[in-house]
């Protein structure tokens, strides 16, 4: 093999091909040509071939000879890291390519009520991408129709939402129970058996419908002032600051209302309520989406005011 500098010869630099890099590599991990032939099942005079022509393309000697070994020169070490990078991304583009093959698709779109636990969908999550890694994740969190919105529009693969969306196949998938909280220094937090009556002259916070079109009302709106949010984080840190009470999923005030920071309300009737998610698949043919439904169904397993 011919180790000389060369001459840069910008011609030859579109020329370069994949298995002189390959060459190149196989060479400096093995030491020399014969070796690297053996490991890449090539003959000594093609290896040879591919690391003189990679040479003059690159108007560098990338290896000096150093008695029966070839070693890397500077610009060669320099090279080296690059040229490993080309090749695994060349691994990467065939292991794509093998998942779209296996009738894989490259992204599942994910609509997810917002009361939905997250450490169930996260738990869920993980397992998916273990078996799937090449699959990229699109992730909507909406509220009542938002959810079912986004399936319907054709932007989502799988929807958890509050109903099955009209013309679709759905089954249930969790109850979320939801309870009437307020801040331990609240005028209510302390009162038992609190009426309709009263509970209609204090201001309470619900969260909006995040759909567009076919917008919904649920739960007790009885309140003279409501207060609507996006989100329920934003509702769960109003009703933290005493500003108003609201019905919330008991999973995510647990921790507070064990720490006695919110206090369960003591009406005469109506306190907890509880609402069904939904899951619905827009194509139920489909491997992957079956299989990220599965997984989120095994995961309903824990106790709903016990699931972060």
């Amino acid at each position: 093999m011919n180790t000389e500098i060369y001459g840069i010869n910008h011609s030859n630099m579109t020329n370069i091909k994949l298995e002189q890099i390959n060459a190149f590599v196989a060479v400096s991990e093995y030491g020399g040509v014969n070796a690297a032939a053996e490991k890449l099942f090539k003959s000594p005079s093609t290896i040879s071939h591919a690391l003189n022509r990679l040479q003059e393309a690159l108007g560098l000697a990338l290896f000096e000879q150093q008695g029966r070994r070839l070693h890397l020169t500077e610009q060669g070490s320099t090279l080296l890291k690059q040229a490993r990078v080309l090749l695994d991304e060349k691994q990467t583009l065939l292991n794509i390519a093998q998942h779209l093959q296996q009738d894989h698709r490259g992204e599942i779109a994910l609509a997810v009520d917002a009361i939905f636990p997250h450490g169930l969908l996260l738990d869920a999550l993980q397992e998916f991408a273990a078996r799937f890694p090449l699959c990229q994740i699109k992730l909507h969190e909406g509220v009542l129709s938002g959810s079912e919105e986004q399936l319907l529009n054709g932007q989502a693969d799988i929807c958890v939402a509050y109903r099955v969306p009209q013309g679709f196949l759905g089954e249930r998938l969790i109850e979320i129970p939801f309870v009437p909280v307020v801040h331990a220094g609240h005028p209510l937090a302390h009162e038992s058996s609190i009426s309709s009556r009263t509970l209609m002259a204090q201001r309470q916070v619900v969260i909006s419908d995040s759909g567009s079109q076919d917008k919904v009302d649920s739960g007790w709106l009885k309140a003279t002032q409501r207060w609507s949010v996006s989100s329920m984080h934003t509702a769960i840190e109003i009703i933290n600051s005493g500003m108003a009470f609201g019905w919330v999923p008991l999973h995510l005030i647990n921790r507070e209302i064990n720490s006695g920071e919110l206090i369960q309300l003591q009406l005469k009737s109506g306190g907890e309520k509880s609402g069904s998610l939904f899951i619905t698949l827009a194509d139920e043919s489909c491997a992957m989406s079956q299989a990220l439904a599965g997984m989120l169904k095994s995961r309903i397993t824990a106790i709903p005011s016990q699931a972060g």
